[in-house]
Parts: structure tokens; sequence; C-alpha cells
């Protein structure tokens, strides 16, 4: 399957292979532990990754990165989502392993655009996900963020992306990005630096752990 992989994309080498869902009972087998050792022994990865789903535990993944053979997370992180930073982001630090934030976002709630009255088109996933009264929900809760937008900030939806950035285990951030505009302005917000400690310490009040997906 590797070799086919490589062949594919014209690469001798794949520089991180994530495990697309990860389960924490997993850690105890060793057939993903000796492939992981042999593609690496090969050359064919250089490094090993884990996605690591949707669970709010604050020490989900922890057991896998113990191994020593995990060189990466993609992880839910956002400020709704804080609960990575209580053990998994500490022990990353430890082990030298990259985070990778994923849903920055929260799917569009903090961008501050989703409102009671909006509208998804029925084929939009956006639509279940944001049904019943999550939409106003959400848009409350984006209106008690907007004193974020201050200083250099220049929208809610950059200072979700800096938050992310601004935590010293955070590697990288992966957003969605379907117009020009979108991507100018989150490249721009990743080259402006870390959210102010004094507002970093007050978005603690604004962790919601929640579950749209289930």
């Amino acid at each position: 399957m590797h070799r086919k992989s490589l062949k594919n994309l014209d690469l001798e080498q794949i520089n991180l292979r994530q495990f697309h869902v990860w389960l924490d009972e997993w850690a105890d087998q060793d057939e993903w532990k000796e492939v992981i050792t042999l593609l690496k022994k090969q050359g064919k990865i250089g490094s090993a990754g884990l996605s690591l789903n949707f669970s709010l535990k604050p020490d989900y993944g922890a057991l896998a990165i113990q191994m020593g053979l995990i060189d990466a997370c993609m992880v839910v992180y956002n400020i709704y989502e804080q609960v990575p930073e209580e053990r998994l982001f500490p022990l990353a630090l430890e082990k030298n392993v990259g985070i990778i934030v994923r849903c920055p976002l929260d799917e569009g709630a903090l961008t501050g655009k989703i409102t009671p009255d909006t509208k998804f088109p029925a084929d939009d996933w956006r639509r279940s996900h944001f049904r019943d009264d999550r939409k106003r929900e959400v848009y409350e809760r984006a209106q008690a963020l907007q004193w974020l937008v201050h200083g250099d900030v220049e929208s809610l939806a950059e200072a979700a992306l800096r938050f992310c950035l601004s935590h010293k285990a955070v590697s990288t951030v992966t957003v969605g990005m379907r117009k020009l505009e979108n991507i100018l302005a989150n490249v721009w917000a990743s080259g402006k630096g870390p959210l102010p400690p004094k507002d970093l310490a007050r978005l603690k009040e604004h962790a919601w752990p929640h579950d749209f997906w289930v």
C-alpha cells in the first residue's frame, strides 16, 4: 500500500503518515508498532502521527505517545475545546511530539458569521451539525467573544487562529479556506504572533466542552 502511495505521489518518502482514527485500546497491540517501525527503517515514512478525533478526555492519545513511536498528533483544539492543554500538550512538549490543531474555528462557530437566521443548503453537512437551537447558541457565544477584536486583531476568526498558535506546544493549524480572501487573512493572522497574555487568561472563562458530532 505504501509503495503504491509513494508511486502515486511521485515521492521517495512520505514525511508524515497519520492514523486517521485512533483508539487508546490499540496502544497494547503490537501490529501497528511493528508496521511503523518497519516503514521508518525502510525510509518510506519519516514520521508517524495520530488523528485524535473529538474525544474530550484530557489524556487521550497519551498511551501511544509514551511509547516513543509517535511524532505528531492532530487534535481538536480551539477557544471552546481547551481540554488538550491539561495533559496532552504538556506531554507533547516533554516527548517532543508535534501538535497539529484541527477545527480551530469550531466548524465556523468561531467566525461569528453564523446567526440564528443562517440558512445552509440542503446538501450542506452544517445543516445537521448546527441543527435545532445550536445556531442561536453559537451566535450568542460568538457575540460574547467580540471583546477579542481590539488592537491588531481584526476579526474573531483571526483571534481564534491566534489563540491556537499562542500555545507553545502547537506546531501548526489546519483550517478550511474556500476563498482567496480567507487564505490571505489566515496566512496574515499566523504571522501576527500570539494573543496578549491577559486575553489568553480571560479566554479560560469561555471554554465550552461540547460535541455537536454526537
